[in-house]
């Protein structure tokens, strides 16, 4: 107990486990050493007022979850007294749960005597589809885009077609809000840059109703368009903004390109499916994303990234498998033999690799039996 409370002092993320591991003998060994007062049983509200900066915003993301309101009420009656470090952390978790409701809080920051606040602060409103900002954006966008009948070949029949041109004037007011007027990419003109900008900062839901067509055809227009592709990656980043679990399945379904930014807005039985149908395709990206999943994987999953590593032993060590054997299922054992390289070279280190993860395995299963007894 005495190395959880001083990992505790390290690592104040944790302490608010190592307290409720600890319980009362915790509470009580805390009293001899005054870095483990962290250990004690404080009542929320002490936390807030007088707790270290780490244990505030533990308390503020706490509350954020589970009750958004309460949360941006009690920051809201310490606010003047924070310093600017403080509040753009304490902004920071205000992402969790954004919502209309915090509109007006948000908005009044403008007055704000620190710029990194403000822009925080316009950060925040830009993920809230109900905010001005965002409002603004899609009028512009309302003016810039549209779905237009246009002659195909010979002029013998007509066929639908994406249109992109900016408004001859803008309200200039969009460019004190973090949209550039310049663009920072050759592949793209200054209209077409901040088109990228406004598209990639409103709902993708918008395009239904401003295109007046399903998700598909919109995905099916962007794709087909030339200015359209070049917008793709803001609608995906899009989606990603405004949390869209519908466009997020729709675009992994429809779109020509793998984006790997979606995957954490799919079931987790979906993001299994897409991270092995692309994994050949982009192997270690998926390794890394699938290294944030705190689930057990399947054993398809498992058998796609060992192969992998199989033929890239040094990248991926024991030191590796220390770290992740939480992962692996315990059913991957049988199908180790199945992921050893062709190369001869390579065989060797696999099937001792393989002896490896056995070990770690059967040291898994029987730490798992003796909690359960």
């Amino acid at each position: 107990m005495p190395v959880l409370l001083a990992t505790g002092v390290q690592e104040k993320k944790l302490q608010t486990l190592i307290t409720s591991c600890c319980g009362k003998r915790g509470e009580w060994l805390s009293r001899f050493n005054e870095a483990w007062n962290f250990s004690q049983n404080q009542t929320t509200e002490q936390l807030w007022q007088t707790g270290t900066p780490e244990q505030r915003k533990t308390v503020l993301r706490e509350i954020r979850t589970t009750n958004p309101d309460e949360a941006r009420t009690l920051l809201q009656q310490t606010w003047p007294q924070e310093d600017a470090n403080t509040k753009i952390a304490f902004l920071e978790i205000f992402a969790i749960n954004i919502n209309q409701a915090d509109i007006l809080f948000l908005e009044s920051l403008s007055i704000e005597k620190s710029k990194k606040v403000k822009d925080e602060a316009i950060s925040l409103l830009k993920k809230i589809p109900s905010s001005s900002i965002v409002q603004q954006y899609q009028q512009v966008l309302q003016q810039s885009v549209e779905l237009k009948k246009e002659k195909a070949l010979l002029g013998l029949s007509s066929k639908l077609s994406l249109q992109f041109h900016l408004p001859a004037t803008i309200d200039e007011t969009i460019f004190k809000t973090g949209i550039d007027k310049l663009s920072n990419n050759k592949a793209f003109t200054d209209d077409e840059f901040i088109l990228y900008q406004l598209i990639q900062a409103v709902p993708p839901s918008f395009w239904e109703k401003q295109l007046a067509v399903t998700p598909e055809n919109i995905i099916s227009h962007f794709q087909k368009d030339a200015v359209g592709k070049k917008m793709i990656p803001a609608l995906v980043l899009a989606i990603c903004q405004f949390n869209d679990n519908n466009w997020a399945f729709l675009f992994m379904q429809y779109s020509e390109i793998f984006y790997l930014e979606i995957l954490p807005l799919l079931p987790l039985q979906q993001q299994e499916y897409y991270s092995n149908k692309y994994f050949e395709q982009h192997p270690d990206s998926i390794i890394n994303y699938a290294l944030q999943i705190k689930k057990e994987w399947s054993v398809e999953l498992a058998k796609n990234i060992l192969k992998h590593i199989a033929k890239n032993p040094y990248q991926y060590n024991r030191s590796f498998f220390n770290q992740q054997i939480h992962l692996l299922p315990a059913a991957i054992v049988a199908e180790l033999e199945k992921c050893t390289p062709p190369e001869e070279h390579q065989r060797t280190m696999w099937s001792n690799t393989s002896d490896y993860i056995i070990k770690l395995i059967t040291l898994k299963i029987q730490t798992v039996k003796a909690f359960n007894e």
